[in-house]
């Protein structure tokens, strides 16, 4: 393995890792397992620091992860497998999750939607980022 793919291996795994345990411990168990689909009266809009850089960082997490096993293993299959996360989570995202987001929160989802990425911050929020990845905040 070169050492570049070693660089963005380490870098997917650690800011994957660290984004995934920081949006588990902001928006919980409940948030994360989507119980507010089956529940709708239990669900609740949350507006931390993250989720003005992200809107989805759980899931962001998981795409970082899988981009750098793929790397880890270096085989056209286990990188392209890699790619698939990004696609196959905007496909979810876009058929089915935030059509239904947007039904329950309204205008101000799909204003929200427009103005902050789903899954990679925004150079200008590259510091915000990195502080929620390392202090939560």
């Amino acid at each position: 393995m070169r050492l570049t793919n070693k660089a963005a291996l380490v870098f997917f795994l650690v800011t994957g890792a660290l984004l995934y345990v920081r949006a588990y411990l902001v928006f919980g168990t409940d948030n994360l397992a989507m119980l507010y689909v089956y529940f709708p009266q239990e669900g609740r809009l949350v507006n931390s620091s993250i989720y003005g850089v992200l809107r989805h960082p759980a899931y962001s997490g998981a795409i970082r992860m899988g981009m750098a096993f793929g790397l880890w293993r270096g085989t056209w299959f286990s990188v392209l497998f890699g790619l698939f996360m990004p696609v196959g989570l905007t496909l979810w995202l876009r058929l089915l999750e935030e059509p239904e987001l947007i039904e329950r929160f309204g205008e101000g989802y799909a204003e929200y939607r427009r103005r902050v990425p789903a899954f990679w911050p925004r150079w200008r929020d590259a510091g915000k980022f990195v502080r929620f990845l390392f202090t939560g905040g």
